[in-house]
């Protein structure tokens, strides 16, 4: 599995590089004459290292749900996860795409001044995504056991992917809440929102919420599970309050005194 991710991810660099080289708007004598602005790529990185830096703390999370899944399953559960995550990633790819649609348009929208058409972005996106979203959660829970099986024909694996998976659909319009709201953010030039709202899900939260709801509550290995949707939805609604307070903020700031 390991090699395969790396051929995969060197396939995908090659092939963007290609597309890049041969796209009208490179230029390797532009590249070559090009005076480099310290200035601007400041810019760059101020906009690019909070994105990195919350692409970590997805890793660091994958490493704290693994850590509590042995902890309290074993062997079976962490497997199970790993399948159910799998299942997860497929079905919250509407979201990923609506999360660059929101991140291009907004940001021209932005730039050209008309946060009108920022907030209406936002607004269908939201829309749409709560539709997709609903769908796959009803999609998923229903077929839980032939996609788990699809995996692994383990009956314990199956068993606990099962309850995994008929757990975490609760979350998948927490996600798409985070996603699009952190592409707005992003797109109205405030990145570091981002990489906060990242820490507090996927690592202060689930640090404190599976310990305490798999040990002191004695849920076990649902401690997580459940853990796992309570923290989405409370970086959720941090992330649509804090969205739609900056919004009202530039709004009332370019609004004629």
């Amino acid at each position: 599995m390991a090699l395969a991710t790396i051929l995969v991810q060197l396939y995908g660099n090659v092939y963007l590089a290609r597309k890049v080289v041969k796209s009208p708007a490179f230029s390797l004598h532009l590249l070559k004459t090009a005076r480099l602005s310290v200035r601007t790529m400041l810019e760059i990185l101020h906009q690019a290292l909070p994105a990195s830096l919350n692409m970590m703390t997805n890793s660091l999370g994958l490493f704290i749900v693994n850590a509590y899944a042995m902890r309290y399953g074993g062997d079976a559960v962490v497997a199970a996860y790993g399948a159910s995550l799998r299942i997860e990633q497929l079905t919250t790819l509407p979201a990923l795409g609506l999360n660059m649609a929101a991140l291009t348009i907004a940001g021209q929208n932005f730039g050209a001044g008309r946060l009108d058409r920022v907030r209406e972005v936002y607004r269908q996106c939201l829309k749409y995504g709560f539709v997709l979203m609903t769908s796959g959660m009803v999609v998923i829970f229903l077929l839980a056991r032939v996609l788990i099986s699809t995996f692994n024909n383990d009956p314990a694996v199956v068993s606990a992917g099962i309850t995994i998976i008929r757990i975490v659909v609760l979350v998948f319009n927490a996600y798409m809440l985070v996603n699009v709201s952190l592409a707005i953010m992003q797109a109205s030039k405030r990145p570091y929102v981002a990489m906060g709202i990242g820490f507090l899900r996927q690592i202060a939260l689930p640090s404190f919420m599976f310990y305490f709801l798999g040990t002191t509550l004695a849920m076990g290995v649902r401690g997580i599970w459940t853990g796992l949707v309570i923290n989405n939805w409370i970086a959720a609604a941090v992330a649509v309050l804090y969205a739609h307070r900056t919004l009202r903020r530039m709004e009332e700031a370019r609004r004629p005194q």
